[in-house]
């Protein structure tokens, strides 16, 4: 599979400054939050431990400082973050979904597909963590769950061009025996199609995918 993981975090907007001195890990985290909102990332870390010196398993602190972790790049220390938190909220889409993305790039597919499946239990409508789900299928090499993901994804968000590009690599992994062989022609016209569909939608990564793999 060859698109990015993409990782988000939504905060609410705060205007007030909360009294550190009232010494409640809710108060240092929403000092955190007006921190991140105001691009002051290390004020904002060091809000969140001084949270989690008070309550270590304060979730909603432990998720910013994740998010916070994955934006400095450092995937480990966010993907303990995550774990930490999902031992006091356990069913916290974000963590599950983020821990998922992480545990995708470190090859921990298993791991990656647990959390999913578990997200998709607190939100089954959810396109887009039936789309990761796909996409951890592709990379697992379970080429036929990938494909039926991804058609589901499309029926549900046609206008979603990484639907198309990923379905027609699972489909072209599929069929050429891990790139051995090529697939046959029927197989080809699926895959050059859905890098059609993918490339119209504005993908430059179908574009080049159609040059290397569609050309006459």
């Amino acid at each position: 599979m060859h698109t990015a993981l993409r990782f988000a975090f939504l905060l609410a907007a705060l205007t007030f400054a909360f009294d550190a001195a009232a010494q409640k890990p809710e108060g240092y985290y929403l000092n955190a939050v007006n921190s991140v909102n105001a691009g002051d990332f290390d004020q904002a870390f060091g809000e969140l431990n001084k949270a989690l010196e008070l309550d270590p398993h304060h979730p909603q602190s432990r998720i910013l400082r994740a998010y916070l972790f994955l934006k400095a790049g450092d995937k480990e220390k966010a993907a303990e973050d995550y774990s930490a938190a999902l031992i006091s909220a356990p069913g916290d889409l974000g963590a599950l979904t983020n821990r998922a993305l992480i545990y995708m790039e470190f090859e921990e597919y298993e791991k990656a597909e647990k959390d999913l499946r578990e997200r998709l239990k607190g939100d089954p409508h959810n396109w887009m963590a039936s789309y990761d789900l796909a996409y951890c299928f592709g990379l697992m090499g379970k080429y036929d769950q990938a494909i039926q993901g991804f058609d589901e994804v499309i029926t549900r968000k046609p206008d979603y061009a990484e639907a198309y590009l990923n379905r027609a690599f699972a489909r072209y992994n599929k069929h050429s025996n891990g790139g051995l062989t090529p697939p046959g022609a029927d197989t080809m016209e699926l895959v050059c199609a859905d890098f059609q569909q993918a490339a119209a939608m504005g993908s430059e990564e179908a574009r080049e995918a159609m040059e290397n793999y569609c050309a006459e």
